[in-house]
């Protein structure tokens, strides 16, 4: 349908990664068709296949983008999260992703699926990068951020994990022995109250406004 389609003009976001000094290779990737969908198996060019492991799906929607920092075609990529898009691509393809604040990054000149959840968000290899492009497109080079003296990070241990294959549940275990050891770091068991009524919710408003839009 958008195979020939050229907008009248970049993102914002774009514009940022054109300015002098960016030092920056632009070019568009693939993706799960019209950033609705979490498996990228749904495009025109074909299913995204995970890097590691050919049979298996890459996640979306911004699937294209984790595979080209996975594999080393680029050091970070940009991709937008509504409900994960950034950072489920991200984690099937064994790189890191941010969905950042809201406002922090502008999405103007960026279609939306659902004004109110979107996200432009960076992927890359390492955290450093992921910083370093966050600064970057928040036009927050110079800013400094207090360091977090003592972070809590809650282990959820709800039923929300049941069905896990048992080589995932291990290395989340081993994820949270490595984290535990780290003095600075308080881990904090506890579930999240209320999951499925928020995760309906989500839904509920990615739909309405997505085919408010679009429609």
């Amino acid at each position: 349908m958008l195979r020939d389609y050229r907008p009248s003009g970049n993102a914002a976001a774009v514009e940022t990664l054109h300015n002098p000094g960016a030092n920056t290779f632009l070019g568009k990737l693939n993706m799960h068709e019209f950033a609705y969908g979490p498996t990228a198996t749904s495009s025109y060019y074909g299913m995204m296949k995970n890097p590691h492991d050919p049979s298996k799906m890459a996640g979306g929607s911004s699937g294209g983008s984790a595979i080209a920092v996975a594999t080393g075609m680029v050091a970070g990529a940009l991709g937008t999260d509504t409900g994960g898009s950034v950072r489920i691509p991200a984690a099937f393809c064994g790189v890191y992703g941010l969905k950042p604040s809201y406002g922090s990054i502008s999405r103007q000149g960026v279609l939306p699926l659902s004004w109110t959840l979107d996200h432009v968000g960076p992927i890359a290899r390492d955290l450093d990068d992921i910083e370093l492009l966050w600064r970057i497109l928040s036009h927050r080079m110079d800013h400094q951020m207090s360091p977090l003296t003592s972070p809590r990070v809650l282990w959820v241990t709800d039923t929300t994990l049941d069905g896990l294959d048992l080589v995932v549940q291990q290395q989340m275990a081993s994820a949270r022995t490595r984290v535990g050891h780290l003095s600075a770091v308080d881990i904090v068991p506890g579930t999240l109250p209320r999951g499925e009524e928020c995760r309906a919710s989500q839904q509920l408003i990615l739909g309405a406004e997505a085919v408010n839009y679009h429609w």
